[in-house]
């Protein structure tokens, strides 16, 4: 079964294509179709350097300095102005590197992403501080020095090179002409060839963000490098950029499902967008505005009052560029950049100062519409299969999403907050790599705010892919306020979930047929919650009553579960089971504030 699910989760190509890539790497014939050319000859298009210094002088108030000698990556602290890289220079050719397994080679790559070095260059723009510039050019020369071509664990995933060498782009465009052009050009060509060779194989293997990230960096650095195949490479990439912005619906939602993965995609178009201006490239830049619009709209719609956001789907704190200081799991610095470039916001943000410094005026002139227009809402997004109601007391967000790419079994799991509290909140994602058992556990169905049968709603293939998934609906209720969604299990299981919502009062009925006899509604509190046991059919949050009910017998049990509010981070919070040894059975679930 689990080799028929591995074939099954395949991309189309995709087995003729890793097949190809293992016969050159046998043959050793890969290190001549990779190899970059000697003597290779390019330069810089200068017309796309249009850095206005003045945008940024007394605008920023020193809000874009990070402390650099503490700085926070995935967890961790570290000393960035006494940081030296890995030693990578006598590693093999990245086509035959070996990622390690007993870690996190996603931790290792975020320092070799790159990203604070775009921190520095706006602190450097902002306080002329001669020691940063001193910095800077440093650590591109060592990064260089230590990461020969093509060499080493950091050029072994494209995405990671696609990132870096957007991180590189962005400090070209912001200190030219005051940093050293050598070696940062030569690794700029360097990045540029290595994705240009090498994205056919990404378009059959991961067409999904990672193709995206791909084509935005070729487009850009064919925008700014002249090269006997820049027209060719940005012919392909612009094609691929307009295939991949079908990700975004139109209701505004993700198809990768994931709000963390959604931003970091509207990031590379943000990019391309202001690139396809410089370039006069209308329709890219029509077909790109329309879809950051309608993800304006959903993400506002369905923000907490809080500003945070539902954490359904994957989250690894991951951004495709830095240009403010904003920690990665904190959204609004985004959110009014977003705004701004569509005209929906006044305010400008740090993030956005730095692109009309680089692009000149970016604010569209739409009517701008009142960010409080989004505080109540009750509406579905049927695309995506989201639904939301706010209003000034109660917070409900209900998922049904498609199990694809970056989602999360959790079908009909719900997130809700009453009086600016969280009552139920998201599992998380803590880890891709460290550890293969809560890996398997937080993309599960029982780590969610729904019903779990005893096996998961699809079934987990690998680190990140689906197989056998269910058919899911949701839409509103007719008669009443709330929603209404159904998952159809693959083995025949059904579970339908109402939820009512009224003054003072919440109700969620769960319907369910089984062939396994096993049921198990699960509800899971933030960790700062104190859950009081009233009875065994009632407890107590803060100031809200929670009551279950059913026709047939049920266990309540008081337990505890994995929470991590961002990567690498991992705490325990409260979980109530309501189980049940039923092949069908109705519960009832009642929040009374």
């Amino acid at each position: 079964m689990r080799a028929i699910n591995k074939i099954k989760v395949m991309y189309q190509g995709e087995l003729l294509t890793k097949t190809v890539r293992n016969l050159l790497k046998k043959t050793g014939l890969i290190k001549a179709v990779k190899k970059i050319p000697r003597r290779s000859t390019f330069s810089f298009r200068e017309h796309f350097v249009g850095f206005d210094k003045d945008i940024l002088d007394g605008s920023l108030n020193g809000s874009s300095c990070a402390d650099f000698s503490n700085f926070e990556l995935m967890g961790e602290k570290i000393n960035l102005l006494q940081y030296n890289f890995e030693d990578c220079s006598e590693q093999a050719k990245w086509f035959y590197v070996q990622l390690p397994r007993s870690s996190d080679v996603r931790t290792k790559w975020e320092v070799n992403r790159l990203q604070f070095l775009s921190l520095m260059a706006i602190c450097y723009l902002e306080t002329n501080n001669i020691e940063l510039l001193t910095k800077i050019e440093e650590l591109i020369e060592e990064w260089y020095r230590k990461n020969p071509f093509d060499t080493g664990i950091n050029w072994v995933s494209n995405l990671e090179v696609s990132i870096r060498s957007i991180s590189l782009t962005l400090v070209y465009l912001l200190m030219k002409p005051n940093i050293k052009e050598l070696p940062l050009k030569e690794t700029l060509f360097e990045h540029m060839f290595h994705i240009g060779k090498d994205i056919r194989y990404t378009q059959h293997c991961m067409p999904n963000n990672h193709l995206t990230g791909e084509a935005t960096a070729l487009y850009i650095l064919c925008s700014l490098i002249e090269y006997k195949e820049s027209s060719k490479w940005m012919k392909k990439s612009r094609q691929i950029l307009l295939d991949q912005l079908e990700f975004i619906r139109d209701d505004g939602t993700f198809l990768e499902a994931s709000v963390s993965y959604h931003r970091f995609v509207l990031q590379m178009y943000i990019l391309v967008y202001f690139f396809s201006r410089k370039s006069g490239d209308e329709l890219l830049q029509k077909q790109i505005f329309e879809k950051l619009s309608k993800s304006y709209i959903f993400l506002r719609t369905i923000q907490k009052p809080d500003l945070s956001f539902p954490q359904f789907g994957d989250s690894d704190d991951g951004l495709f560029y830095r240009l403010s200081a904003e920690r990665p799991w904190e959204y609004e610095s985004f959110m009014q950049t977003l705004g701004y470039i569509i005209g929906h916001e006044s305010k400008r943000s740090t993030e956005a100062t730095v692109l009309e410094s680089l692009f000149g005026h970016v604010k569209n002139t739409l009517d701008e519409g009142p960010k409080d227009q989004y505080q109540c809402s009750y509406e579905i997004f049927p695309d995506g299969k989201y639904g939301i109601y706010k209003d000034n007391r109660v917070y409900l967000f209900i998922n049904n999403q498609d199990q694809v790419f970056h989602s999360h079994s959790d079908g009909l799991s719900i997130e809700l907050s009453i009086d600016g509290r969280d009552v139920l909140i998201d599992s998380g994602t803590y880890n891709y790599n460290l550890d293969h058992q809560l890996r398997k556990h937080f993309r599960s169905t029982a780590a969610h705010n729904t019903v779990y049968l005893g096996f998961d709603q699809s079934d987990q293939v690998g680190t990140f892919r689906w197989a056998n998934q269910p058919k899911t609906v949701l839409k509103k209720l007719d008669n009443a306020t709330g929603f209404d969604g159904t998952v159809l299990y693959k083995n025949g299981a059904v579970h339908k979930r109402t939820v009512m919502i009224s003054k003072g009062e919440i109700l969620i009925e769960d319907h369910i047929k089984t062939p396994t006899k096993y049921i198990e509604a699960n509800f899971h509190f933030p960790p700062n919650v104190s859950v009081q046991v009233v009875n065994d059919r009632e407890i107590t949050l803060h100031e809200v009553r929670v009551l279950f009910t059913s026709d047939k017998d049920f266990q309540m049990k008081i337990t505890e579960s994995y929470y991590s509010p961002s990567y690498n981070k991992l705490l325990k919070r409260k979980n109530i089971k309501i189980i049940s040894k039923e092949n069908e059975q109705i519960l009832r679930t009642k929040f009374i504030f």
